[in-house]
Parts: structure tokens; C-alpha cells; sequence
């Protein structure tokens, strides 16, 4: 698979690559079959199974929103395993897959485990995309990753910058967190203990965690569309009632011809 990053960062990535690697080995939710890749995200024989239920319904979105274009250009960012990139490049579509892990279960190595090799895998630093800058995409995916970005809107401005013509990009996963104090306190909590109980950090970027009300706005001013996702009751109730909850939701910003 190629890689597209410094000596420097590769260095960082190979140490952090290989704690996580022993960690997760540790836990019976890591490894999928590797006979099932090509049923993600529907397969219900995997670990921790009913994490792909959100994943099913982004992908119900993006193939209602792609449905009537033919061959686009895409880029996923924070493509994880491929799961998506998969689905999409299965669709016709041209397909760029880019994270910073590589490992053949929680990375981009995984790309070998599907019948379909026409994505283009690629390992990058995801908080520098500048080897980009001269490409141009129709659709671009924030695969629910936008959390783990150190500046999640100066990469979104700059992906920006990747659109086509009438290009979009889409972002998906997105959890806004009314009590963004408390949330705070949680992860800085959950970051001391895994730090004490592993012996490494738990993200490999200083990252705030979380994305809050204050967010949300900044989004449509810079020109995104609001999805509330998944459209239930429950979710309606937490989003407006309950002030310790959060919601989920997609956002979707389209260029100008």
C-alpha cells in the first residue's frame, strides 16, 4: 500500500501503530473475518455488531445522494478498513482512501481482504493534506473521524478547496454535545486512565474530542447544510429536552459552479 508521509511522522505512526496494534489484540471485539469484508457494513457476524447500525444508515445517505451520478471522483477521508470505499468503488465510482493506520484489520491494510481492489488505498498524516492540493474531487467524505483532527475546520476549509465544480463534501458521524464541559471532563478522565492502565496516549494528536453547539453553528456559517440523523422521536427528545444528551447528525457543504 503506498505511503505518503514523512520520515518524521512515520517514525511517530510506527510507535503508536504498534501500541495499538498489542492493545487491541488484547480485546476480543478487534478482528473481523476476514471472509465477511465484503458484506460491511450488513454483516451481523462481526464484534460489537451493533456499531454497524450507524454505519448502514450513512451509508443509505450517501447512495441517495449519489444516486444519480455516474463515475464521480471521491475522497474518503478517515477510511478506516475501506468499508465504504469498497461499497462505493463497487458502485463505479473512482475511490481515494486515505488514513494514517495501515494495519490489516483497524487500517488500510485491509484493502487485501476484499474481492474488489479498485479503491486506491493511501497512508497520510490526515492533519496535512497539502499533497492534495493540486487535485480536484467531485465528492469528498469525512468518514466519522472529524473528532480526531487537531483543527477539524481548517481541514474542512481546505478540503474545500479539493471540490469540483458543483463538487461536495459531506461529513458524517457528527455528535453534538449540548454539556460540552462535562463532555470535556470525560475525556480528559478517559485519556488519564488509558494512559495509566496502557502506558501510551490514546490519540496520537492533541485533540478537543468533541464537537458542541458552538460548532454546529460555526458549520452553517461556513456554509454547511444540517442533517439531524437518524430522524426518531427519541433522538428529537435528547436533541431538545434533555440537557446532558447529544445528537447525531450529517452535514453537507456544496461548492458553486
Amino acid at each position: 500500500m503506498p505511503a505518503l508521509v514523512t520520515p518524521e511522522f512515520k517514525q511517530r505512526l510506527d510507535v503508536f501503530t504498534d501500541n495499538l496494534v498489542k492493545y487491541r489484540q488484547q480485546e476480543e471485539n478487534r478482528k473481523i473475518k476476514e471472509s465477511l469484508f465484503d458484506e460491511l457494513p450488513f454483516t451481523r457476524d462481526v464484534p460489537q455488531a451493533y456499531l454497524w447500525n450507524a454505519k448502514q444508515l450513512d451509508l443509505e445517505f450517501i447512495e441517495q445522494f449519489t444516486a444519480d451520478k455516474k463515475g464521480l471522483r471521491i475522497l474518503e477521508v478517515g477510511a478506516w478498513n475501506g468499508w465504504l470505499s469498497n461499497r462505493l468503488s463497487k458502485s463505479g465510482h473512482q475511490v481515494w482512501a486515505i488514513d494514517y493506520l495501515n494495519d490489516e484489520y483497524d487500517g488500510l491494510g485491509a484493502h487485501k481482504h476484499y474481492t474488489n481492489q479498485e479503491w486506491r488505498p493511501l497512508q497520510v498524516d490526515l492533519n496535512d493534506l497539502s499533497l492534495f492540493k493540486d487535485e480536484k474531487f467531485d465528492l469528498i467524505i469525512v468518514n466519522r473521524c472529524s473528532i480526531f483532527f487537531t483543527n477539524p475546520f481548517s481541514t474542512f476549509d481546505f478540503l474545500k478547496t479539493l471540490l469540483c465544480d458543483q463538487g461536495s463534501l459531506l461529513i458524517t458521524g457528527l455528535q453534538i454535545v449540548k454539556n460540552w464541559k462535562r463532555e470535556k471532563e470525560r475525556i480528559e478522565t478517559m485519556k488519564k486512565v488509558f494512559f495509566a492502565n496502557h502506558g501510551f496516549e490514546m490519540f496520537m494528536f492533541p485533540i478537543k474530542g468533541y464537537f458542541n453547539t458552538d460548532n454546529l453553528k460555526e458549520l452553517r456559517v461556513s456554509g454547511f447544510r444540517i442533517v439531524h440523523f437518524p430522524h426518531n422521536w427519541k433522538n428529537w427528545v435528547k436533541r431538545n429536552l434533555l440537557p446532558n444528551s447529544h445528537f447525531n447528525c450529517l452535514a453537507i457543504y456544496s461548492s458553486k459552479p
